[in-house]
């Protein structure tokens, strides 16, 4: 778990704050792997409060305090990306990078060059792209059985996915063989075709491949409740 700083921990729960309000308008809670869209006057409360994490971080990021706190994550995150203005920049977008220890960093790090073979522009464009996934211990049994996944089971290239498309990681392992044991059921390769349907939602996936809703809702719940009865 990454363990905060206190002003990270307020500034996170500002934009949660916001979030959940936009769930409490819409009168229910997104599910896992669904999105809830805000109404024009919620996301502009959002955008305002997101402005607010920035104009903190550009008052601080040069605080002498908070450099002395955070020196040895912030040393990390500017080896990582190359610059101390870069560093800033993405911790903008993702508070919670300052949370990490430089052993998350480089224990990361070391996956992606290692075991993936990602290229030096590669590491930096996925981290970028997706720092929300960065915040993941990428040598958890989750991420891992992802990584041989997707290569023996997809048929793509675990180390293009991270780079090109990292927020796939994103998504839960259980919910991406649920959809693909799914489609082979049916006789359908659409899974080595396309990697769409793993960020899609449960209506938007059977929409896209024309199945019936209530036939893959029954089969997700006996999917789910064969995997935690695997996990007890």
């Amino acid at each position: 778990m990454v363990n905060l700083p206190p002003y990270a921990v307020l500034l996170r729960s500002a934009v949660k704050r916001s979030s959940l309000r936009v769930c409490a308008q819409q009168g229910s809670a997104a599910t896992e792997g669904e999105s809830v869209e805000p109404s024009s006057t919620t996301s502009t409360s959002t955008q305002e409060e997101v402005v607010t994490v920035s104009a903190w971080l550009a008052r601080h990021a040069q605080d002498p305090e908070v450099l002395r706190q955070q020196a040895p994550t912030w040393a990390a995150l500017e080896w990582l990306l190359g610059s101390r203005a870069e560093a800033v920049a993405l911790v903008r977008r993702e508070p919670g990078l300052l949370g990490l220890s430089p052993s998350h960093i480089t224990l990361n790090v070391d996956i992606m060059r290692r075991d993936l073979r990602l290229s030096e522009a590669e590491l930096c464009s996925s981290v970028k792209k997706c720092p929300q996934l960065f915040l993941r211990d990428y040598s958890e049994e989750e991420m891992q059985a992802k990584f041989r996944y997707i290569p023996e089971v997809l048929g793509r290239s675990a180390s293009l996915v991270l780079a090109k498309q990292p927020h796939l990681y994103l998504r839960s392992f259980a919910g991406i063989v649920c959809k693909v044991s799914f489609m082979q059921s049916k006789g359908d390769t659409f899974y080595q075709q396309t990697l769409s349907f793993i960020a899609m939602t449960s209506e938007a996936f059977c929409w896209h491949f024309n199945y019936d809703r209530e036939e893959f809702r029954a089969w997700e719940a006996q999917h789910f409740t064969q995997a935690r009865w695997e996990a007890m």
